[in-house]
């Protein structure tokens, strides 16, 4: 299903004739990119023009703005990883890789950046990305990074770590025997610390059965949202006398959405007590009514029988405390992988319909 992704930077291009004229367009927009990054590069200006002084760059930089002028992406995102790791201590290269990447997404669309490393047989997709969580009650917010596997056989992957270069080890999960053959997909989480960057080039191994390991990596920029979908209906905390409710929300884009990205939009109304869903199902899972939709444009849903709900059965809500949590996701690709950018909301309700 996976293939490796093209290594473009290895192709002979005759680009030895052009050089000095890609050498002035390459250096003139690193300038472009380095003095338009925004705000939060405003202090970087000096060092920045530092770094093209004698009119040359790191070499790795240079390379790296080269390839983005060729249109050559994924030659460009090895030169990046390349000036993120002997420059990681360079907040201004930093800086400016991180801008180069964002531009590259730009124009890469829907398709996404290639890169050199691919999945092997045994697993079917690997996600990673950014949760953004939102208690509607107390206002709070939590900040997840978060890798998901899906396999094409049970008990393959034992062991997930997740590492922000050079060493911040953000994720490592391993699975015992046991939950290793119950899983067919599996969602690891990693709490991110106030004020601690998301952005940034991360390493990934996948320990699998029978010694085999994948070791892979991924760069995430402007993978955050900085906003979270608003609810509307119910409110927290109310009581509501119906069996069937109407959820009701706000079409979510985040702030950070780019064009071509896929959305998802996922509502789940779970019990905030072990029971049993109507029809007499078990309800191991405490979800008494879900639905997922892609591309949405919808700003409310009934709680109710209709095609895709979860589980399958579930009809009504009988009488207790719920639990609403709005989730939309937005993804792109990244060679053989997806990256997500995640916002939650949840807000506790109640149901009283039989009085």
């Amino acid at each position: 299903m996976y293939t490796q992704c093209r290594g473009e930077f290895m192709k002979p291009t005759g680009r030895v004739a052009r050089r000095p004229f890609t050498f002035m367009l390459a250096a003139l927009f690193i300038l472009v990119v380095l003095f338009s990054a925004g705000p939060c590069f405003a202090a970087g200006k000096t060092k920045g023009a530092s770094l093209l002084a004698g009119g040359s760059a790191p070499e790795p930089v240079r390379a790296a703005h080269e390839a983005y002028l060729a249109g050559q992406f994924g030659a460009m995102v090895t030169h990046v990883k390349r000036a993120l790791m002997e420059y990681d201590q360079d907040q201004t290269i930093r800086t400016n890789m991180l801008r180069l990447v964002d531009r590259a997404i730009d124009r890469s669309g829907p398709a996404g950046l290639p890169c050199d490393w691919s999945l092997p047989s045994e697993l079917r997709s690997v996600e990673a990305g950014v949760r953004r969580t939102r208690d509607a009650v107390t206002g709070q917010e939590q900040r997840e990074i978060l890798v998901g596997v899906v396999m094409n056989c049970r008990g393959v992957v034992r062991n997930i770590r997740l590492t922000r270069y050079p060493d911040r080890v953000l994720i490592d999960d391993s699975l015992n025997d046991e939950e290793a053959r119950q899983c067919m997909g599996y969602t690891t989480f990693g709490n991110l610390t106030n004020g601690e960057p998301s952005d940034g080039l991360y390493m990934l191994h996948l320990g699998l059965a029978g010694g085999k390991s994948v070791d892979g990596w991924l760069i995430l920029t402007r993978q955050e949202s900085s906003a979270t979908p608003q609810v509307q209906s119910p409110t927290p905390n109310e009581e509501l006398d119906n069996a069937n409710p109407e959820l009701r929300f706000a079409n979510f884009y985040s702030p950070e959405y780019k064009p071509g990205e896929q959305r998802n939009l996922v509502a789940v109304v779970s019990h905030t007590r072990p029971a049993q869903l109507s029809g007499g199902l078990k309800n191991e899972s405490h979800i008494a009514w879900s639905i997922q939709m892609e591309n949405p444009s919808i700003q409310k849903l009934v709680v109710g029988p209709q095609p895709g709900v979860y589980p399958p059965g579930a009809t009504h809500l009988t009488d207790g405390g719920y639990r609403f949590a709005l989730v939309y996701t937005e993804s792109r690709r990244f060679g053989p992988m997806s990256l997500t950018r995640e916002s939650r909301t949840f807000l506790p309700f109640s149901v009283r319909h039989q009085k």
